[in-house]
């Protein structure tokens, strides 16, 4: 954690593995509306973790290999005004909402495809104005949808960066305005 300055405040144990609080290839933060917690999504142990925002102590899982959430290489997330998650379930090409307090699956949508709705590798997540944003990775554009999962509209084809062309798009966010910003990767062969 830094102050809006830059200034060193703390970290977490910034160890690896697999133990109560270690991660393993962690992907993506967020801070849930009322800055009581910040989740981090800990890719490599397919589980999201819930610190404390006073004391960065981990106060819960979510995920895991005991969970029957069944996360696969969660990467990006974010939260609303109701402490929603929503969570990129990268290896299992879909997104999943979870409730905060006690890491209940409140719905999912998505499969690996090409279509409205489906996933190749979703990457980042952006919520804004109630409505989602996400990054779909290898189909190289951004699907967007309301709250509930209802695809709205998708833009973006693989391309070299000319106007609505992306090769691998990773963040996404959403201004006041109602402007989507993207990432991506431009590889050069």
């Amino acid at each position: 954690m830094l102050t809006i300055d830059g200034q060193f405040v703390r970290s977490t144990s910034g160890i690896k593995g697999r133990g109560f609080e270690e991660l393993n290839n962690p992907r993506d933060v967020c801070i849930n509306t009322s800055n009581e917690w910040f989740i981090v999504s800990d890719s490599g142990n397919h589980r999201l973790v819930v610190y404390d925002i006073n004391n960065f102590q981990v106060q819960r899982l979510i995920g895991g290999n005991d969970s029957q959430i069944n996360l696969h290489f969660p990467f990006g997330i974010c939260s609303d005004e109701e402490d929603l998650l929503y969570v990129c379930d990268r290896g299992n090409n879909r997104i999943v909402v979870i409730r905060l307090n006690d890491g209940i699956l409140i719905r999912q949508w998505g499969r690996k495809g090409i279509g409205q709705g489906e996933f190749d590798a979703p990457d980042f997540i952006c919520c804004r104005q109630n409505i989602l944003a996400v990054s779909d990775f290898n189909n190289h554009r951004i699907q967007v949808f309301t709250l509930n999962g209802q695809f709205l509209f998708t833009f973006g084809k693989l391309g070299s960066g000319d106007t609505g062309e992306f090769r691998y798009p990773r963040g996404v966010a959403i201004d006041d305005e109602g402007f989507f910003m993207v990432k991506f990767l431009i590889i050069i062969i």
